[in-house]
């Protein structure tokens, strides 16, 4: 009678809710649908450099060969994007662009299409990064919250349903970290490895450095983590290479020679880009000048913007903690603002109080409970688990910190702030502060599923597409009777139950 009775309580039941399949698919539904209308409302371009993006794919389209030997005629509104390390994306989906463009000249349709296959590829992210979760020892019922939250953060969504190569380096981010637990995995249960698994790490992270070269931080600290745990295992490089050898003679003749292959054109792909460039520029990443010069560089907008900034500053703090705040509340607010695109202006209107407010509760509570708890978040979930997410987190913020920092310090104002460039490492960081809720409410499953509860409503009262809605305007929308009604409709009817739904003008630099 007891068992029964529990098994039938209220927590029990949605505990069971929250771990289950049709919650997650319902995730993936309510994503691809928010994605969806933003995509079928926001005329072209949007506002995080899908004109930039779209471009370059243009151009790629009339090279089969991604090793361009000079600057394209007419490219100079780009860069120097023959030496650019952050290419693949648009290499890659100037293919299905040039088999769209065979049936439809419209670059409406074009752009349509193109933004439903990103958000093809920002919806498989979300997929990879759940069985991250589920490989880092966190419960289903944990994962599918920490999606239901991260899905209701504004400028995801936003990102998802427009043409940008943050939403390949979504889901390659996601391989990388699940092949790194699963190698890790490996190690802990038969001390042995993985050569198959390794080398997908190794392609995983060079192509993905090649869709975005700000990937390099996560892919130098996946590799410190494999060759410190190899380390720590083995002892000695020699029996780190016998174990690896004895795994390779296992294999057949067939994925011998894939794996030989794909690391071959990685490897090839990525000397090309990186390695040329530190030849010739002495830099991976070289300056639009270093490689053009001033003249052909003032065509393209963010260096131009950098380059006038510099010429024309004054007196700079060089205060790192003025900047941080400065750099917190940018990253913060461009994660829940909404904004139109170029052709606006970039118009821009801020978050909406109540999905913003609890992230921030969340983020710093979350925060200080990881603090507090730390020893005991170690001994339950695995060290090296603990380990390998906070260093990918910790690294990439630090680099990402310190290169915005010095962009800063170059231009005297606070440039490139964008809370979308923490995408690859939202849902490790949500990762560990879930840990941290979860030991400070330990044996306490009715707090966890109200705290869980509140938090996804929190960031449903306004959150996700719905802040792009209620913040939008006619200007905002592809020039379409439809749309604009569709939209304002749910201005008229779901704005007034939201805190601050109207439209609020918010100006940025």
């Amino acid at each position: 009678m007891n068992i029964k009775l529990l098994r039938s309580s209220w927590p029990q039941r949605l505990l069971r809710a929250f771990s289950g399949l049709a919650f997650y698919r319902l995730i993936i539904g309510i994503f691809v649908f928010e994605a969806a209308w933003i995509a079928l409302s926001s005329h072209y371009p949007m506002a995080f450099d899908e004109d930039f993006h779209f471009g370059l794919i243009n151009i790629y389209a009339h090279h089969l060969n991604p090793f361009l030997s000079s600057q394209p005629e007419s490219a100079n509104t780009y860069g120097a994007m023959f030496r650019d390390p952050s290419y693949l994306y648009h290499y890659l989906m100037s293919f299905p662009y040039r088999l769209i463009s065979l049936f439809t000249a419209d670059q409406t349709i074009q752009i349509l299409w193109l933004r439903a296959l990103n958000i093809a590829l920002f919806t498989s992210g979300i997929a990879i990064f759940r069985r991250v979760m589920l490989n880092a020892g966190v419960s289903k019922a944990l994962s599918n919250s920490i999606n239901a939250v991260f899905i209701l953060i504004p400028a995801f969504p936003l990102l998802a349903g427009q043409i940008n190569y943050d939403n390949l380096i979504f889901p390659l981010a996601a391989i990388a970290m699940l092949l790194t637990l699963q190698l890790n995995h490996r190690l802990k249960q038969s001390k042995a490895v993985s050569v198959s698994r390794l080398t997908g790490l190794v392609v995983v992270c060079l192509t993905a450095s090649l869709v975005k070269y700000a990937f390099l931080p996560i892919m130098i600290t996946l590799f410190a983590y494999i060759i410190v745990r190899y380390i720590q295992v083995f002892r000695s490089i020699k029996a780190i290479v016998v174990v690896i050898l004895a795994d390779w003679s296992k294999l057949a003749i067939l994925i011998k020679l894939l794996i030989v292959a794909s690391l071959l054109v990685a490897v090839v792909f990525f000397s090309q880009r990186y390695f040329v460039n530190i030849a010739v520029y002495h830099t991976p990443i070289p300056d639009c000048a270093k490689v053009l010069n001033v003249e052909a560089c003032s065509d393209y907008g963010p260096w131009i913007r950098d380059y006038s900034l510099n010429a024309t500053k004054t007196t700079v703090s060089a205060n790192p903690v003025t900047y941080i705040n400065q750099w917190l509340y940018g990253m913060w607010l461009r994660l829940f603002y909404a904004l139109d695109g170029p052709t606006g202006q970039f118009n821009t209107k801020g978050p909406l109080v109540v999905p913003a407010w609890t992230a921030i509760v969340v983020a710093v509570l979350g925060g200080l409970l990881f603090i507090r708890y730390f020893r005991q978040i170690v001994r339950r979930r695995g060290g090296t688990v603990i380990a390998l997410l906070l260093s990918v987190v910790m690294f990439y913020v630090l680099v990402l910190w310190l290169d915005e920092f010095r962009a800063y310090l170059r231009t005297g104002q606070p440039v490139a702030i964008n809370g979308r460039y923490l995408l690859p490492i939202i849902i490790p960081a949500m990762i560990l502060l879930g840990f941290a809720f979860s030991e400070w409410l330990r044996s306490r499953l009715e707090y966890k599923l109200i705290l869980a509860s509140v938090v996804i409503l929190g960031m449903m009262w306004g959150g996700g597409a719905l802040t792009f809605i209620l913040r939008s305007d006619n200007s905002w929308y592809w020039n379409n009777y439809y749309v604009r009604i569709t939209n304002q409709a749910v201005q008229k009817y779901i704005g007034p139950l939201v805190p601050s739904g109207t439209n609020q003008q918010l100006y940025l630099r």
